[in-house]
């Protein structure tokens, strides 16, 4: 039976199991050598329950339906192809591409949220491979982080498509039971309504902010408490998401007609983050009035107390020095007396410093009236 199965079994006489992946509460997955090939795949084994019955016979018809529905997908890059379903000792057996790397639970729970740049790579690869599903009339049903590969070369990649339902497919779940994981579900599904293409991107929107946010966001201790949360609560605002917070509050809305479709949900996902610009201060600037009396270089007169405007107007040149002096403002238009000069020129301009000191320098001019420093007088 599938449950004693161990490594070194041949399924189907061809598979041949090598070491456990993985389990889950539906199987486990194998890394398997295929003999006819010689290429290594992934073998997932269903549990059936121990007794036969309806649950056994609609575990094996899901198991071909998702090998019906992956095969349709095949080629799709974000797609994990499946090759082949096995029945052994009434137990179905999918084989499947194998993929090394780990889901992006896994990540989350080993590594911590992906970062925004991260992310949204996953975002786009899970929009590519909805996209093609639902061209191809194939609705998923159990988006959730478990289902998502990250490969070790970078792809990501849509796997398990054992709950898809299929346009062509017919109703194989019993009233009353439901599969999926709750937290994961939309809203409308929770109410009854299958079917929906649309409520695969409510879980991808869960998808999305487990990843960033490290959490689920509908997670409860009991499954009621977590169904009520999915249908009633709304998800807490993001804060790790950056540039994706639109994308993945847009693809959680509870009214499947407000919700991001996938055209919607590719520009969210292209648009560049928006920074808040911090306010700036307003800069006070204080004016004086237009009538107040302007002072400028007031001193002291006299010694009074009194204060009076000072006025420098000028140097004189005295040949050793230079001076400044008060005077008094002139009549516009006067002409300032004119002095004469040390030469007797009248011209009323003085001579330069330079000048002053050139005459000192000069050799003096004899005068023939005077006597010589040697008491004579010249001869005529």
């Amino acid at each position: 039976m599938a449950g004693q199965a161990e490594p070194g079994r041949l399924i189907g006489g061809r598979y041949r199991l090598l070491a456990r992946l993985g389990a889950g509460g539906m199987g486990r997955v194998w890394r398997a050598s295929d003999e006819a090939l010689r290429i290594e795949v992934a073998v997932k084994e269903v549990w059936l329950p121990a007794t036969p019955g309806p649950d056994a016979d609609e575990r094996l018809r899901r198991a071909e339906r998702e090998a019906r529905n992956a095969a349709r997908l095949r080629d799709h890059p974000n797609v994990v192809a499946v090759h082949d379903v096995v029945v052994e000792d009434g137990a179905p057996w999918t084989v499947m591409q194998l993929v090394a790397g780990h889901t992006l639970e896994e990540h989350v729970e080993e590594y911590g949220p992906l970062s925004v740049a991260h992310a949204a790579l996953v975002a786009g690869a899970l929009l590519d491979a909805l996209e093609a599903a639902h061209a191809a009339g194939i609705v998923h049903r159990d988006v959730k982080p478990a289902n998502v590969m990250l490969a070790d070369d970078g792809h990501v990649l849509l796997t398990d498509f054992g709950i898809a339902i299929g346009t062509t497919d017919t109703a194989l779940t019993a009233a009353g039971s439901f599969l999926g994981s709750v937290e994961y579900i939309a809203p409308e599904r929770a109410r009854g309504t299958e079917g929906l293409a649309v409520s695969d991107l409510f879980s991808l929107g869960v998808t999305l902010f487990q990843a960033v946010e490290g959490f689920s966001p509908f997670h409860r201790e009991t499954a009621t408490g977590t169904l009520t949360a999915v249908i009633l609560d709304e998800a807490p605002p993001p804060v790790r998401a950056g540039r994706l917070t639109p994308l993945i509050t847009g693809l959680l809305e509870k009214d499947p007609a407000a919700r991001l479709g996938i055209a919607e949900a590719r520009r969210a996902l292209a648009a560049p983050e928006v920074v808040p610009v911090p306010p700036v201060a307003p800069v006070t600037t204080t004016v004086a009035p237009t009538n107040a009396p302007t002072v400028v270089g007031r001193r002291p007169i006299n010694g009074s107390g009194a204060t009076g405007q000072r006025r420098q107007t000028g140097t004189a040149s005295r040949g050793h020095g230079t001076s400044s002096q008060a005077t008094p403002p002139r009549a516009q238009g006067a002409m300032p007396p004119r002095r004469p000069t040390a030469d007797g020129t009248g011209t009323g301009k003085r001579p330069s410093q330079a000048t002053d000191q050139r005459r000192r320098m000069q050799p003096p001019i004899a005068d023939p009236r005077r006597p010589t420093a040697t008491g004579q007088r010249p001869h005529a």
